[in-house]
């Protein structure tokens, strides 16, 4: 799920308009890899929040 949202942000910021026009394959490739590392780090920092509010019932 994130990464397909981040995926769609990548596309919305234009991010290809920087690299190369002749590029594209590379470019497209390039974005899919951002997008997975992007989503990545986002799932895993809100898996850790979720982990972190469940933890808090055993403090109270």
């Amino acid at each position: 799920m994130f990464i397909i949202m981040s995926w769609r942000l990548l596309i919305v910021l234009r991010f290809d308009k920087i690299l190369k026009p002749n590029r594209v394959n590379e470019s497209r490739l390039l974005l899919f890899f951002i997008a997975v590392a992007l989503g990545y780090l986002v799932s895993s920092c809100f898996l850790s929040l979720v982990q972190a509010a469940r933890n808090l019932f055993y403090l109270l």
